[in-house]
């Protein structure tokens, strides 16, 4: 009989080993010093973004629109979310109920990485780990975002792709209607033969373009109000913002700002047409649909200019697929897969390095530079690695047929 413990029921021990030692050391210590630890930027009230959108429902019965005061939120945030979180006032949840709105989120985090963890080995599931535990992924726990809801649905989507996928694409839909980036899920459409990866890919487009044309002022209202910060983000504008905070840089926001946009452009141009010549690398499969939704989502809210680092949760999707290249008898399809896990650890940690080079002459500068480095290479590796597995129909190339032995 095999006594062997399942790899995904050792991950998950971890997680519960950690997860009661993290909550006894704040019992101990308090909220903010036991995050601080794990170089996590923490705030006094615990899930400050979940009471954003909890602190939204009082606002609203006091009479107040939250989207331009919101008092029932601990830090006076605007609501900057879909009309869709608001409906949480009518079953009666305020902003009293975040510690329980917020355990709900975690659980379905968690229940995500259960679904993401299933029939992977042990090589893999050991490199899920400096992922989990990274600042970056610790952030969305510290803040209770609602990303961790999404993480749940994109999961879903993943898990379904194989044996439902019209199923995994209204989970898509559902995680679009919340945040909008998840549409980056209907990648899974390719896994399937042309025409029918054309229907289904082009009904859901259709259904979030009905919806982003329904509630256009919403959007528009969302993007000028959602904070952007040049700390703890990813994506082409966040150097240009991180400039803004220094007087004498003010003549150089602009031109870096443009500098980064044409940046991305190029690079993603250069990405895609480096890997458009190259033959499939990877069969179909769950490691792979997961890549594709990893892997969709950084590089689409890398596009979007500025996101926050706890959208690197999404970078566990990425885990599986890479650690199966690791193993491949392709030498160079082996060294991107491993410079991709290596930048996308530096991403996720670069918190944690800032904080340990900070002491040292220069050492925040290394350090700030490093990680910009690898959160653009990230994007690059993504761009390219989509490309290089992608159908042939998507790079606009034949196949070459097989020769008859």
């Amino acid at each position: 009989m095999n006594r062997t413990l399942n790899p995904r029921l050792w991950l998950f021990i971890g997680i519960a080993i950690f997860a009661g030692t993290h909550l006894a050391l704040i019992r101990h210590y308090g909220w903010v010093d036991t995050w601080r630890w794990w170089h996590v930027p923490s705030r006094a009230v615990p899930f400050s973004d979940l009471r954003v959108i909890t602190g939204a429902s009082d606002s609203v019965e006091r009479g107040f629109n939250p989207r331009e005061i919101n008092p029932g939120a601990p830090y006076g945030q605007r609501f900057n979310q879909t009309h869709v979180w608001l409906w949480m006032g009518e079953l009666g949840l305020r902003e009293r109920h975040s510690p329980v709105v917020g355990v709900v989120l975690l659980a379905g985090y968690l229940v995500g990485i259960w679904w993401l963890a299933a029939g992977i080995g042990a090589w893999a599931m050991v490199l899920l780990v400096p992922l989990l535990i990274s600042p970056a992924a610790l952030l969305a726990v510290e803040r209770g975002t609602t990303d961790l809801s999404v993480f749940f649905l994109l999961a879903l989507a993943g898990h379904l792709a194989g044996r439902a996928l019209r199923g995994s694409l209204v989970a898509v839909l559902l995680g679009f209607v919340l945040k909008m980036f998840p549409l980056a899920g209907v990648l899974l459409v390719l896994r399937e033969p042309r025409a029918r990866a054309w229907r289904l890919g082009v009904g859901v487009v259709a259904l979030a373009g009905l919806f982003g044309a329904l509630n256009f002022h919403e959007l528009v209202d969302i993007a000028h109000k959602t904070e952007k910060g040049g700390d703890t983000s990813h994506g082409w504008a966040v150097l240009s913002l991180y400039l803004e905070r220094f007087p004498g840089a003010a003549a150089y926001v602009r031109p870096v700002r443009g500098l980064g946009l044409m940046l991305a452009v190029v690079g993603l141009a250069v990405a895609w047409w480096s890997a458009r010549g190259a033959l499939d690398e990877a069969p179909e499969g769950r490691p792979l649909d997961f890549f594709r939704i990893g892997a969709g989502v950084y590089a689409g809210t890398f596009l979007l200019g500025a996101s926050w680092d706890y959208r690197f949760i999404f970078g566990l999707f990425m885990i599986p697929q890479l650690a199966l290249w690791l193993s491949q008898t392709d030498a160079k399809l082996r060294r991107i897969a491993g410079f991709t896990l290596a930048v996308l650890f530096l991403a996720a940690w670069s918190r944690a390095f800032t904080d340990w080079l900070e002491p040292i002459t220069g050492g925040k500068t290394v350090a700030r530079t490093l990680e910009e480095l690898a959160k653009w290479t990230l994007f690059f590796a993504c761009v390219h690695l989509l490309t290089r597995t992608a159908p042939s129909w998507v790079k606009m190339r034949r196949s070459i047929p097989s020769a008859d032995v």
